[in-house]
């Protein structure tokens, strides 16, 4: 049996008993006003989900009423009931947003029924609301930490634009790793092996979210970097690179007060192309990643990376190659004997690259 509540606003008292009566019966609680001032007194002391109001009131209208209303209240359902002869009236309280209206006479069963309808419509509508909602906070909690705050709010505007059960994308994929971290951490104190981790790691992750990209995952002292998912970027690759070359610069800027000397030298592979973007993992543990040859071709190039270097696949320099100084590695083979790529390694970016909007 439904709970709702109905509030009849009408100067006729029998009118108002007589809806009261029939509304009372279908299992729904009624309140009364008999004036526009009434009405808002009511609306402002306990919750009603609906409002049935005559279109005439001894001290308004009741368009003027039902806009005093929508201001606080500005989903809250209205019916206006009118005589025949205020067609144009009831025509303009439809443009105020008005639900429905219903002349005069009206049938008892008629009104019932379209005050069932209407509910049910502002039921779904809220369902539909809170199940986006939920949606927003899915999203938020799954990228909050992986992308900047602002790839977050551009995937909270417009969700619609994210399949996380599976999607190609064009996207460049960065992995970078430090060269002979394991031996440094054999040679010092553990609690200063991790300090200087998560200080080389919060450095890689405040680069990459700059240039908007994501972050994949950590494995050990490794990072991977993706551009161009979970948000299209026209200029991933260059994103990539750019980034890319600041972190080399920053790491090789960067000083641990109770170590001086050390040096944190990395190696840096980036490769572009088409990749399986979603929401992989179990009930249990999940993330959004990227999968498919791309991927592992990166890998494969900062695993050929010297000290300091960046190698680019040839996919990439075709996107970047008016932007960087690079020097031509030649092959590199990325899998089985016949499996090679041509390689480069990035020396600096031109001044004064922009990216896209």
């Amino acid at each position: 049996m439904s709970t709702e509540t109905v509030l009849v606003i009408d100067d006729e008292l029998n009118i108002r008993e007589l809806i009261a009566e029939t509304l009372e019966a279908d299992g729904y609680k009624v309140m009364q006003a008999e004036t526009g001032a009434r009405a808002v007194a009511v609306l402002a002391s306990r919750p009603v989900d609906i409002v049935l109001c005559d279109i005439q009131l001894p001290d308004t209208s009741g368009i003027e009423l039902a806009s005093r209303i929508r201001v606080q209240q500005e989903n809250i359902p209205i019916v206006m009931v009118t005589a025949l002869a205020d067609a144009d009236k009831a025509i303009d309280a439809l443009k105020l947003g008005v639900s429905d209206y219903i002349t005069k006479p009206f049938n008892l069963e008629t009104l019932s029924r379209s005050i069932r309808s209407i509910l049910d419509k502002e039921t779904e509508r809220k369902r539909l609301l809170w199940q986006k909602d939920e949606e927003r906070r899915r999203l938020r909690t799954l990228f909050e930490k992986c992308v900047s705050p602002l790839i977050v709010e551009r995937l909270l505007a417009e969700p619609e634009s994210l399949c996380l059960e599976g999607e190609r994308r064009d996207a460049t994929v960065l992995f970078a790793d430090i060269r002979g971290f394991s031996t440094i951490c054999g040679e010092i104190d553990p609690i200063e092996a991790v300090r200087i981790l998560n200080r080389y790691l919060s450095t890689m992750i405040d680069i990459a979210f700059k240039y908007e990209g994501m972050l994949a995952k950590f494995q050990g002292d490794g990072i991977m970097i993706v551009f161009g998912a979970p948000v299209a970027q026209q200029d991933g690759a260059l994103r990539a690179v750019v980034s890319a070359v600041e972190m080399q610069q920053e790491l090789g800027r960067m000083d641990m007060p109770n170590m001086p000397n050390l040096t944190l030298p990395i190696g840096i592979g980036i490769n572009t192309g088409e990749v399986v973007a979603g929401h992989i993992g179990s009930q249990r543990y999940f993330e959004y990643t990227v999968i498919g040859d791309p991927v592992n071709v990166a890998k494969r190039l900062e695993s050929q990376a010297g000290a300091r270097q960046i190698l680019i696949a040839d996919a990439t320099y075709d996107l970047v190659k008016d932007f960087v100084e690079v020097q031509d590695v030649g092959g590199i083979r990325v899998g089985g004997s016949r499996n090679w790529i041509h390689a480069y390694n990035v020396v600096r970016v031109n001044d004064g690259v922009t990216f896209a909007a």
